[in-house]
C-alpha cells in the first residue's frame, strides 16, 4: 500500500482529505459551514466507523449519505462477491470467509484505490 504520509504530502491540498495507515479523514463544507470525518475500520477489521465532526447536528443526515456515496456503501455487496468469487486469485479467499471477509477485501480494496488516486494528484 506504500507510505501513507507520503499519500498526504502528495494530495493538492492536504487540509481536503488526508489518508494515514487506515484512517481517511476529509473536511467538509455544508451550507456555509465547515467540518470534518473520519474513517477507519473497527479494532476487529469488520466494521467501518465514521467519526463526524460539524458545527450544526441537523446536517449529519446529509453528511452519512454522502459518506455512503463515497464509499460505495449503498452497493449490493452479495453481488460483488459472487461477481468476485469468478477471480481465480479472489474466490478461493471469499469462499473462505463467514460473509464479511468479501466486505473486509472490498474496504481494503477501495482505501487502496483511495490513498492511488491521492497519490496521482
Amino acid at each position: 500500500m506504500g507510505d501513507a504520509s507520503a499519500v498526504s504530502k502528495t494530495s493538492s491540498d492536504s487540509r481536503v482529505e488526508q489518508a494515514e495507515g487506515n484512517v481517511y479523514r476529509r473536511s467538509i463544507a455544508l451550507a456555509g459551514q465547515h467540518g470534518s470525518f473520519e474513517m477507519s475500520l473497527d479494532s476487529n477489521g469488520a466494521t467501518l466507523v465514521a467519526r463526524i465532526q460539524f458545527t450544526d447536528p441537523r446536517a449529519l443526515f446529509q453528511i452519512v449519505e454522502r459518506i455512503r456515496n463515497m464509499f460505495d456503501l449503498n452497493a449490493d455487496w452479495h453481488a460483488i462477491a459472487a461477481r468476485l468469487a469468478t477471480d481465480r486469485a479472489l474466490g478461493q479467499r471469499i469462499s473462505k470467509g463467514s460473509g464479511i471477509a468479501g466486505a473486509r477485501l472490498l474496504g481494503r480494496f477501495r482505501a487502496g484505490g483511495a490513498r492511488r488516486s491521492l497519490a496521482n494528484r
